[in-house]
């Protein structure tokens, strides 16, 4: 059983496929010849969960935190094996999946918005960073804020969808 863990990924990532088309899915594509430590769903949910929450890892932490969300240990050239064509079209075409059913969403807008195609939300946030960041970020206030960034961002009210961002001195 894996552990729950608070994110949008994960339900996401179970919506796109079931536990056993994916352990197919595995088999057909050379990921696991037989079944037997590694259980192909749960070493998918590492490695996506590990790159979406974590950015770039090496293999080698995918390897310790596949230990220990399954219990299962494994030598890390056994590990490293799993790592293969096989395995890069598997996880290619769950990201792909995933991204074609988010893009399905689609709002039609009712009464007065009806005329519109989407409604876009804009914000820009002022953050305060750290005096010697000084020349790059200059910021407008005196005494509260001399150095400061500035965070747009451009949304899509009804996807929750990140349309544009930018950031930018304050001054």
């Amino acid at each position: 059983m894996i552990p729950v863990i608070r994110s949008l990924v994960l339900p996401t990532l179970t919506n796109a496929f079931c536990e056993e088309t994916v352990r197919e899915e595995a088999r057909r594509k050379g990921v696991v010849q037989r079944q037997g430590k590694v259980d192909a769903y749960r070493l998918l949910v590492v490695v996506v969960l590990g790159l979406v929450m974590r950015g770039p890892t090496a293999i080698a932490q995918l390897g310790q935190t596949f230990s220990r969300m399954t219990g299962t240990r494994l030598a890390r050239s056994s590990f490293w094996y799993r790592f293969n064509p096989g395995m890069a079209t598997l996880v290619q075409g769950v990201l792909d999946r995933v991204v074609l059913d988010a893009r399905e969403v689609s709002v039609r807008l009712s009464g007065v918005l009806s005329v519109f195609e989407e409604v876009l939300a804009a914000d820009a946030t002022v953050m305060k960073v750290n005096d010697a960041l000084r020349p790059v970020w200059k910021g407008t206030r005196r005494n509260s804020a001399r150095v400061a960034l500035n965070v747009h961002a451009w949304i899509c009210v009804f996807t929750g969808e990140l349309v544009k961002y930018m950031v930018t001195q304050e001054a």
